[in-house]
């Protein structure tokens, strides 16, 4: 398993941007993962921490979802103008096998 953040590295101050988190299956085997642990992404800057992207059903029982082999899951997010300066984007999925995380920082300027 493979996670990554899809955002634009650098934006200009005030203007709202797409982030996005995946979560790829890059072996060749079915795997099954829990739609409830993947948190994020996050967006993270001087001025606060937004809350992190979740599912409608977190904390509750969740139906493990079959990720083929090479394909994904994930979400997509608007983050808000943000100041100049930086804003740090995380995302992490836990599994049975332990978490693993991504992140990526991206220029306001």
């Amino acid at each position: 398993m493979k996670l990554e953040i899809h955002a634009p590295d650098a934006v200009a101050a005030g203007k709202a941007f797409t982030v996005r988190a995946v979560l790829f299956n890059d072996s060749y085997a079915p795997v099954a993962v829990s739609r409830n642990a993947l948190l994020g992404p996050t967006v993270k800057s001087g001025a606060g921490m937004t809350p992190p992207a979740v599912e409608a059903t977190f904390g509750q029982a969740d139906e493990p979802l079959t990720l083929q082999p090479f394909t994904f899951y994930g979400r997509e997010r608007q983050a808000d103008g943000q100041q100049a300066g930086t804003v740090d984007i995380t995302v992490q999925y836990t599994s049975a096998d332990g978490p693993i995380t991504a992140s990526k920082t991206v220029r306001i300027g």
